[in-house]
């Protein structure tokens, strides 16, 4: 998803606010089990989307790229 640093920055971001929001959102006689297998799935869809973002974005950085490229010049 990009270079290690950032990688960690981004999991632990999504990892912060994966936990609140299980905190204050999930039944308290969740068995604590329970509440940590939604944690760990709640992280890896949050982290899928996070880099389909990402790719999303590097797509379309590249196709504006291309199409600039392809332009004319202000001198043609």
């Amino acid at each position: 998803m990009g270079t290690p640093v950032i990688s960690d920055i981004l999991d632990s971001t999504i990892g912060k606010v994966v936990d609140r929001l299980t905190d204050r959102l999930l039944p308290s006689q969740l068995g604590e089990k329970e509440r940590e297998e939604l944690k760990l799935e709640a992280r890896r869809i949050a982290a899928d989307e996070l880099k389909a973002a990402s790719d999303d974005s590097k797509s379309a950085r590249a196709l504006a790229a291309e199409i600039v490229s392809e332009a004319p010049t202000a001198t043609d």
